[in-house]
């Protein structure tokens, strides 16, 4: 599966710079807060609009099932340029997202920022966070595993072994996929 590009960064990554230089000033931003219901979804909106304050954010307040099957909300992710997914919990996304209407949108997005422990998701095989296994993903792409530094990262490559390549995830960093390259940013 080709789909969109990702811009897969940890938390403490200066996105805007990467954004203006990817999508211009004049690019359609979407927020989608699946992962912080637990810790604030208007709170992690607001602090994407102040790390990109030359452009415009769009907060699209979905936390739930019933939310992600909105058509409006997937119609709306649909039409837009890049959509940035906070972090929070990558498990409450999956569930929330899985074999939604939202979830068939972003799958044409043209690029989804993902922030934090949520960018595992995405990809097929995923790591759980609660041990750091692989799991099943949404599949966007499987060539390669993204994931977080954490205290399980050792069980996780031993677990991953050589089959999948790779990536980790700091606060700091961040790891690109563009026209189905990786690299590291």
């Amino acid at each position: 599966m080709t789909g969109p590009d990702f811009l897969c960064v940890g938390t403490d990554f200066p996105i805007s710079d990467v954004l203006r230089e990817r999508v211009g000033l004049e690019a359609d931003v979407v927020v989608v807060p699946i992962a912080a219901a637990f810790t604030g979804p208007t709170e992690a909106v607001i602090g994407i609009s102040h790390q990109l304050p030359d452009q415009r954010v769009e907060g699209l307040i979905v936390t739930d099932r019933d939310g992600a099957a909105m058509e409006h909300f997937a119609q709306r992710v649909r039409t837009c340029d890049v959509v940035i997914i906070p972090d929070g919990s990558p498990l409450h996304l999956r569930t929330v997202l899985r074999g939604t209407p939202l979830l068939d949108a972003l799958s044409t997005t043209r690029l989804i920022v993902t922030i934090g422990s949520v960018s595992t998701v995405f990809g097929d095989p995923m790591i759980d966070p609660r041990g750091g296994a692989p799991t099943t993903g949404f599949g966007f792409f499987s060539d390669r595993v993204v994931t977080m530094e954490a205290p399980t990262l050792p069980r996780s490559i031993d677990l991953l072994g050589s089959s999948s390549p790779l990536s980790v995830i700091t606060s700091a960093t961040g790891w690109e996929r563009r026209g189905g390259i990786w690299s590291e940013i």
